[in-house]
């Protein structure tokens, strides 16, 4: 049984649930092509792409594509692919998860528009999350190993989110 479905939605097509979906479960395993960076830059669908390893990035396929991106999440990526409920999702609802969790090479930016009370107006790599939002994902686990693998990243902020040694 699918658990998601693609349909309209204020952006244009988004993801949503199809059954009840409940916190941790599974929600999908995203699918596509993996590319290296060379293979990334300048083309006009970049967008696309789900970082998935330092300068690797997946071309996404439908549906795992319409995913969109919210400041205030009900999923988030468990590893470099499986998407999973953050909390509990009504059947019919949008799953939406922070593209932020998934990039790390400054490559873009892009103007959020989830338009929730907490949206901070631009998409950026995890690293300028505001502290406490990367605390979170860091607590729910919701950070994928490589960016939780880069030293330029994970060493400092750990210490900063008072997760040194843990």
């Amino acid at each position: 049984m699918e658990k998601v479905f693609v349909a309209e939605c204020r952006l244009g097509r988004g993801l949503f649930a199809e059954v009840p979906l409940k916190r941790g479960e599974v929600i999908l395993t995203f699918a596509g092509q993996v590319l290296s960076l060379r293979e990334v830059m300048g083309r006009p669908d970049s967008f696309n792409m789900l970082q998935i390893g330092r300068g690797e990035y997946l071309d996404l396929e439908s549906p795992g594509l319409y995913g969109n991106h919210s400041c205030e999440p009900n999923a988030g990526l468990r590893d470099n692919t499986t998407l999973v409920a953050m909390r509990d999702i009504l059947a019919g609802e949008e799953i939406q998860y922070d593209y932020s969790t998934t990039m790390s090479e400054d490559l873009e930016t892009m103007e959020c528009r989830c338009c929730t009370r907490s949206c901070r107006g631009v998409v950026r790599d995890f690293r300028y999350l505001p502290p406490e939002v990367r605390h979170r994902y860091l607590s729910l686990g919701l950070v994928p190993d490589f960016i939780l693998e880069e030293q330029t990243v994970p060493l400092p902020l750990f210490a900063e989110e008072g997760l040194a040694g843990s």
